[in-house]
């Protein structure tokens, strides 16, 4: 038999919840929160409480409304979401290991700040999801429906995508991204009603002439398609020059995000053996140069 335990003090003093029924769960206002959720589910439940600062560990929810539910600050492993409607939600600093969602529905939902490692993303809508600023490693896209770009400023390592859109945007908005890693997928574009247009695969480096890319879109399309990030030297040496970034980021939260997702990029690559440490010994050095001209600029972000 399945069990679902709570706690109110982390995973201490772990008690029975009534009939697996998430709204047997004690509230803290309209929060579920610091409980320690293990095992099924009942199915064909339905509940509007947030989930915040829980952990969850080999769960099953089969079947649940999670609709307009926010989670933030848990950790999820060894879990499994099937036939769920998790739409319309907020997800925010939260780290998910070992995961499965399968024909789950995340429509309008906004991802930030958040780590996948080892997910799988399978038959499900994502129709007008964001994921931005997060870590997605070892994880899996498959046969997905999209209607935008769906990951922007994110990291992602060793990523599969199969049967799917795969947006333009996707290639040139984060770092990570391998041809070699989208399997029988079809590169779109998409007009400002969000219509898809397929274009061969072989049209991906005329899209965007040179001069509309900036340093970062352009080693990111570099790495897509070499797979290398040494491959285009000149690009690398543009994109550690942080004076070239002014129309990548205009603004002080733009930069900062951007920075901190280039350097845990070339980090990733360095302990995977896959970058030299210069660089990274580059990066760094020059990141005391660009204080030093922001100190003395009138308008510090236009370099």
């Amino acid at each position: 038999m399945s069990e679902l335990f709570m706690s109110a003090n982390g995973a201490q003093n772990l008690l029975p919840i009534q009939g697996n029924l998430l709204n047997n769960i004690p509230r803290v206002g309209n929060d579920i929160k610091r409980v320690y959720l293990k095992g099924d589910v009942a199915s064909g439940q339905k509940t509007n409480s947030n989930f915040v600062e829980c952990k969850l560990d080999a769960c099953r929810f089969i079947d649940i409304s999670l609709n307009r539910v926010d989670w933030k600050d848990c950790r999820v492993t060894g879990s499994i979401f099937e036939n769920c409607d998790l739409g319309y939600a907020s997800f925010i600093t939260n780290h998910f290991e070992d995961c499965r969602f399968i024909n789950c529905r995340f429509e309008d939902t906004s991802i930030s700040d958040s780590t996948f490692k080892n997910c799988e993303f399978k038959d499900c809508d994502l129709s007008h999801i964001i994921i931005k600023s997060s870590s997605i490693e070892e994880s899996i896209f498959d046969t997905c429906i999209t209607s935008n770009r769906v990951i922007e400023s994110s990291l992602l390592i060793d990523t599969k995508w199969l049967s799917m859109e795969i947006d333009v945007r996707l290639i040139m908005g984060n770092f990570g991204l391998l041809q070699s890693h989208c399997e029988q997928c079809t590169l779109v574009t998409r007009n400002a009603e969000g219509v898809a247009r397929p274009r061969p695969w072989s049209e991906l480096e005329n899209i965007f002439p040179p001069e509309e890319l900036g340093p970062i879109e352009y080693l990111r399309l570099s790495y897509f398609n070499t797979e290398d990030l040494e491959a285009d030297t000149d690009a690398l040496e543009a994109a550690l020059d942080l004076r070239n970034w002014g129309s990548d980021a205009v603004v002080q939260a733009s930069l900062a995000s951007q920075l901190s997702s280039f350097a845990h990029f070339l980090l990733t690559l360095f302990a995977r053996n896959r970058l030299p440490i210069y660089p990274i010994l580059l990066l760094h050095s020059r990141n005391f140069e660009v204080l030093r001209i922001l100190a003395q600029s009138e308008h510090p972000f236009w370099f």
